[in-house]
């Protein structure tokens, strides 16, 4: 191989001017951007940090506008609060005065109250003594007309027993003529008449007995509820009017005891009006079995 010629496979080639001025202004403008993007980024990072500590600052004025606030906020709250107490205190102050005022209100109406009771009393006291010496004596001639009426209906009992069992022992159907019947029917009517009568006086003696012992209950009803305001200044009114209302409280007690008494001979006697009544209902007359001839007249005139 010659000297001066190449090596096989080495390809040695020298770059053209016009290439090589290319690739120098390439390289000096890559030089120049970098530095110009080395500037700007140092421009860009001063621009930050500036930034930055603006919204440090912006972030601490607002944290310490923020702080401020809430403890603005804290102690109006505590403010409010303390107002609050106050308001509460004063509401109890005001309820203990209202229930003050209320007691003293009560006791003074209640002085009062006692005051007219103490006439009331006596005076419904004298009323019910006149009342009851009427109604005692009502009761008195009731309880009489009852023992008479009670002996009555004994008597037309008895008798009817007696005729009850004679029927009874008679072999055959026992009639009895009309006019036979005719007293004992009377008897029964006349009898239910009465006891309607005596019905009416009696209820209306249970009655004003009734009315009078509730018009006491209530009375004492209320002085017992009026001694309640204030037991130790009341005890003594309460008391005193118990006292002069207890002899009319038995005194009506006792009245009433008569009246049921009375009720439970009426109703004796009622049993026995019943009684009486199915009895005489059963007696069965002739003219009812069998029917009367026709007078004569009656047949005269049929026959023309």
């Amino acid at each position: 191989m010659p000297s001066g010629s190449p090596a096989l496979g080495v390809t040695s080639q020298v770059p053209s001017p016009f290439l090589s001025k290319l690739i120098t202004e390439w390289t000096g403008t890559r030089k120049l951007s970098a530095s110009d993007i080395s500037e700007q980024i140092d421009d860009l990072l001063i621009q930050v940090r500036q930034l930055d500590d603006q919204w440090k600052t912006k972030a601490d004025s607002h944290r310490k506008a923020l702080q401020e606030l809430e403890q603005s906020q804290k102690g109006s709250d505590e403010r409010w609060l303390e107002r609050l107490r106050r308001i509460e205190g004063w509401l109890v102050q005001i309820r203990a005065l209202e229930e003050r005022y209320g007691f003293v209100a009560a006791t003074v109406a209640g002085i009062r109250w006692f005051e007219r009771a103490r006439t009331l009393a006596e005076r419904l006291t004298l009323q019910f003594v006149r009342r009851a010496a009427l109604l005692e004596e009502g009761e008195a001639r009731h309880h009489g007309d009852l023992q008479q009426w009670v002996e009555r209906l004994s008597v037309k009992e008895a008798e009817l027993k007696v005729f009850k069992e004679k029927a009874d022992s008679y072999p055959g159907p026992f009639l009895v003529s009309r006019a036979r019947k005719q007293p004992e029917a009377l008897f029964v009517n006349e009898n239910a008449r009465y006891d309607a009568e005596v019905s009416l006086l009696h209820q209306s003696l249970r009655k004003t007995v009734s009315l009078y012992l509730g018009r006491l209950y209530r009375s004492a009803k209320q002085v017992e509820e009026r001694s309640k305001v204030n037991p130790a200044l009341f005890e003594g009114p309460r008391k005193q009017i118990m006292e002069n209302l207890k002899p009319t409280q038995d005194q009506s007690f006792a009245l009433r005891e008569k009246v049921l008494a009375d009720a439970l001979l009426y109703e004796s006697c009622r049993r026995k009006l019943r009684w009486i009544k199915q009895t005489v209902s059963s007696i069965r007359c002739i003219e009812e079995v069998y029917k009367a001839p026709e007078p004569f007249w009656k047949r005269v005139l049929r026959a023309f």
